[in-house]
């Protein structure tokens, strides 16, 4: 039966926010051994952008510290980094921590992905809390994650649940380590884990440009394009004045679609029943500029781009321009698919879907039968691991050669 863990097993550490707090907080992990267990809390779904809220680091020897890097980014990526700066990490979904970490001018040497270890070991469940329960028989009660950490003060509870993440997860990585080992995926993991730091170790991602809004492949005239445009230019300036979410404002849906049919004016705006009541008066607020852009020269306007053949297109053109290649990527992905559950892990981990598109789009033109050396070539161009490659690129080829004999 799983225990049940409700306290930090030393007690709840104090929340490290003064100057003073954060040296000895620094200083309590540098007399410690091993790596360090290292979880963040962020509030992406409240706040502009993704950055850390509070900092959960432990290791063997030195317990568990909780800092606030809001009190004072600086001092904290000053002192903290000279202690875990260029030293193995464990962390949980790795992809989700490192952007952050990395913002605040934190890098480890090597990192040791649990969750990720799950997957790659196939694992039903790989949620901290499931494989906590089914390789430590420990249960932790989940229930902060979603919490607006930018809060200040941060409840007792919240720093309990914080602690609480970061508590077992040296004991977890060990466990996971010796599994992956009997089940000869060690070094598919070390692959994994070198890809993510050098692919997520790179600050945080926002929309830089109006051109990554979802949706904006909608819109195909020059007139709705230069709308969302100055739409995202507004909600971009009002979300980083406020620091908000700009998703808050405005969510994507409603730009498009607002760009899409624009309103006369603010009193049309106000009235309109296809915008969401609660974006009304933003939307009718932001008319005189909305305005303003359509009256401006249309020669200025954004056109929507040319299509370039070395782009993956939208699964809409590629149906049109090239339907086999778009056939091609089915069968593969059905064979990554059945390749992935003999070897016990999800597709997405062996190749990702988006890659699979790659790859069938770049070789759309290769001569029939393919050699498995250009398939090779390809997933390299992608940043396949040579795990993937070794275990993919066989399937790959026979898949694609077989579509040919069949047609």
């Amino acid at each position: 039966m799983a225990l049940l863990v409700t306290q930090p097993s030393e007690g709840l550490p104090p929340l490290a926010a003064t100057s003073r707090s954060i040296y000895e907080a620094a200083y309590q992990l540098s007399q410690g051994t091993g790596p360090f267990a290292i979880d963040t809390e962020r509030a992406g779904a409240y706040r502009y952008d993704d950055r850390a809220y509070l900092l959960q680091i432990r290791r063997e020897g030195s317990g568990t510290v909780l800092i606030d890097p809001e009190a004072n980014r600086r001092l904290v990526t000053s002192v903290l980094g000279k202690v875990i700066n260029n030293q193995p990490w464990i962390i949980h979904a790795a992809a989700t921590d490192l952007p952050c970490l990395s913002e605040l001018g934190f890098y480890p040497s090597t990192i040791f992905d649990t969750e990720l270890a799950g997957r790659l070991a196939g694992l039903p469940r790989v949620n901290l809390a499931s494989m906590l329960e089914e390789r430590l028989e420990v249960t932790l009660k989940k229930a902060h994650g979603a919490e607006d950490w930018s809060r200040r003060p941060l409840p007792h509870s919240w720093l309990v649940y914080a602690a609480l993440d970061v508590e077992k997860l040296i004991p977890l990585a060990e466990s996971m380590k010796l599994l992956l080992e009997a089940h000869g995926k060690l070094e598919w993991h070390k692959q994994e884990c070198a890809h993510l730091i050098n692919t997520s170790s790179h600050g945080l991602d926002t929309q830089r440009s109006w051109q990554d809004i979802k949706g904006v492949s909608r819109l195909t005239r020059p007139r709705q394009l230069v709308v969302a445009e100055a739409l995202w230019e507004l909600r971009d300036d009002e979300a980083r004045m406020k620091n908000t979410s700009v998703s808050r404002l405005l969510p994507d849906k409603v730009l498009i679609s607002v760009a899409q049919r624009p309103p006369r004016n603010s009193q049309a705006a106000l009235r309109a029943s296809e915008i969401p009541k609660q974006y009304r008066k933003r939307i009718a607020r932001w008319m005189p500029t909305i305005n303003d852009v359509l009256e401006s020269d249309p020669r200025t306007w954004p056109h929507t781009p040319q299509f370039d053949e070395n782009q993956l297109p939208s699964k809409y053109v590629w149906e049109k321009i090239h339907p086999e290649s778009l056939d091609d990527f089915e069968e593969v992905k059905n064979s990554i698919v059945e390749k992935a559950l003999l070897l016990n892990l999800p597709a997405e981990n062996l190749m990702q879907p988006h890659s699979v598109k790659e790859l069938c789009w770049q070789l759309r033109d290769v001569p029939r039968p393919i050699a498995q050396d250009d398939v090779i070539e390809c997933l390299m161009r992608l940043e396949a691991r040579p795990w993937q490659i070794d275990n993919s690129a066989s399937v790959i080829t026979d898949t694609l050669n077989k579509i040919e004999h069949a047609s």
